[in-house]
C-alpha cells in the first residue's frame, strides 16, 4: 500500500513549492543540480588511454571503459584514435564509434569489410565484425558494397557447379546476408 503522504507529495509537484520564509518556487527550480560523479573516472580512463607508452591491448581495453562512463563524450577521443600508429588501438575505436552511430567509424567498417585479407586471422574476424556493426547501423548505402563482397564470395565458391567455400567465405556470406537482412 502506497502511503498517503507520498501520494500527496506527487500530485503536488505540478504546484509551486513553498520553502519556510522564502518565495515559491517551481518544482524545476527547486530540484537540485545532478553531480556527475563519473566524470573523474571518464578524465582518468581518457589520460591512460591517450597515454602512448602502453601495450595496445591495454589501450584498447580503455576504449570500452571510456565509453561505458560517458558514450557522447568519448566520441571526439574516439575519433583521434582513427590516427593512432597502433592498427588493434584504430580497430577498436572504430568499432566503438561505429557502434554509437558514427559515420567515421562506420566508414571504417565499410573498408574492414571490402577488403579482403590474406591469410590474417585477425583481419578476417574484423571483417566479420564490420558486416556485423554494418547491418546494425540500418543505413542502406551499406548495402550495395556489402552485397557486391557477398557475390564474389559465393562465385569464389562455385568450383565445378557446385557450392564449395572455404571457411573464410562461408562465415563471409553468412554474416553478409545477416547483415543485409537486418538493413531491410
Amino acid at each position: 500500500m502506497i502511503p498517503a503522504a507520498f501520494l500527496a507529495l506527487v500530485f503536488s509537484l505540478d504546484r509551486p513549492v513553498t520553502l519556510e520564509g522564502s518565495a515559491p518556487l517551481t518544482a524545476g527550480e527547486a530540484t537540485p543540480q545532478v553531480k556527475d560523479f563519473d566524470a573523474l573516472y571518464f578524465e582518468g580512463e581518457k589520460a591512460n588511454l591517450l597515454r602512448k607508452g602502453q601495450e595496445p591491448d591495454l589501450r584498447s581495453s580503455h576504449i570500452s571503459r571510456l565509453v561505458e562512463l560517458n558514450a557522447r563524450e568519448a566520441i571526439p577521443v574516439l575519433a583521434s584514435l582513427l590516427e593512432d600508429p597502433k592498427e588493434e588501438v584504430r580497430r577498436t575505436a572504430a568499432q566503438f564509434l561505429a557502434t554509437l552511430g558514427d559515420k567515421r567509424g562506420l566508414d571504417m567498417q565499410l573498408r574492414c569489410a571490402s577488403n579482403p585479407c590474406a591469410a590474417n586471422p585477425a583481419c578476417e574476424s574484423g571483417q566479420l565484425v564490420a558486416l556485423r556493426l554494418l547491418g546494425n547501423s540500418d543505413r542502406q548505402e551499406f548495402a550495395v558494397p556489402i552485397a557486391e563482397q557477398v557475390q564474389g564470395a559465393y562465385q569464389r565458391s562455385l568450383k565445378n557447379k557446385k557450392f564449395l567455400p572455404t571457411t573464410s567465405d562461408r562465415a563471409y556470406i553468412r554474416n553478409g546476408v545477416i547483415a543485409l537482412a537486418r538493413m531491410g
